[in-house]
């Protein structure tokens, strides 16, 4: 800690709105996460067939978007450990 937060404390940012801040940041980047995905477009008459071949193509995606979904949700998680604040 320098000398001149030392002697100015409000230079810091409170834990709860550091933690107010890492929420928006999170549900940001999840709201553009799930934007990302994509429904196919198959004909009513076909779904039954079509729609299990498709998710199974999709399958990359959604593991992808599984993984990047819940890395940042385990370090949000347990907060004093991983990021401790002064």
């Amino acid at each position: 800690m320098t000398m001149d937060a030392q002697q100015n404390p409000e230079s810091f940012i409170s834990k709860n709105r550091l933690e107010a801040l890492v929420d928006g940041v999170f549900a940001f980047a999840m709201t553009l996460l799930v934007v990302s995905l994509s429904v196919p477009e198959i004909p009513k008459s076909a779904a039954a067939v079509e729609l299990p071949q498709h998710i199974a193509t999709m399958f990359p995606e959604f593991l992808s978007f599984l993984i990047a979904f819940f890395s940042p949700r385990r370090i949000l998680d347990r907060p004093p450990r991983t990021f401790p604040l002064p």
